[in-house]
């Protein structure tokens, strides 16, 4: 889902309020091998371990919804993560790399 605004308004809505940018993250679906451009800039903004990053991350451990398979679900998670991980802004890369790790092990499990 995307917001109904543009990413612009929103990041200067969020401004330095990492509260703000939480609650804006949790409204932005991040299942696309590349990053929203919201959701990116809230992880580069505030960092790969901050809240924003946190409720993304969150978000990356369930399914998409209704899925008919959860191994090609939690196996399609995996390529998105692995694909952040290859994102030049380094908080991002750092973002990516580590629910890329976590999510390794959902993969095998419901292999």
């Amino acid at each position: 889902m995307a917001l109904p605004i543009p990413t612009d308004d929103a990041l200067e809505w969020v401004s330095d309020s990492a509260h703000r940018a939480a609650l804006v993250a949790n409204l932005v679906s991040p299942f696309r091998p590349n990053l929203p451009d919201l959701l990116r800039e809230l992880i580069r903004r505030f960092g790969a371990n901050s809240s924003p990053a946190r409720v993304i991350a969150s978000r990356m451990f369930g399914t998409q919804g209704v899925v008919k398979s959860i191994a090609s679900d939690a196996a399609a998670r995996l390529d998105y993560a692995r694909a952040w991980a290859k994102d030049d802004d380094a908080e991002v890369a750092q973002f990516g790399s580590r629910i890329a790790q976590q999510l390794e092990a959902d993969v095998t499990y419901h292999a």
